[in-house]
């Protein structure tokens, strides 16, 4: 679960989220795409609920070099 509270919530970062969670929302059914459950926006907090990933995010495996390069190059073959 992502998310803003009010001492981060910024009308850039407010557009950003509304971005991405409507990005997520259409982008979701895809199979290489985290599944994107939905968001929540209240006055004290703005949530987006994705599918847990335990293994965490790929930019996380890549920037910790979790990832040979056969998984690398099976990555990028399926973008």
């Amino acid at each position: 679960i992502k998310v803003l509270r009010p001492d981060t919530m910024d009308e850039s970062a407010v557009r950003e989220f509304q971005h991405e969670a409507t990005m997520m929302a259409k982008v979701a059914h895809h199979p290489n795409v985290i599944q994107f459950i939905g968001a929540v926006i209240t006055p004290e907090k703005l949530c987006l609920v994705t599918k847990y990933c335990r293994r965490g995010s790929l930019l996380t495996a890549l920037q910790k070099d979790r990832l040979d390069e056969r998984q690398k190059i099976c990555i990028a073959r399926d973008a």
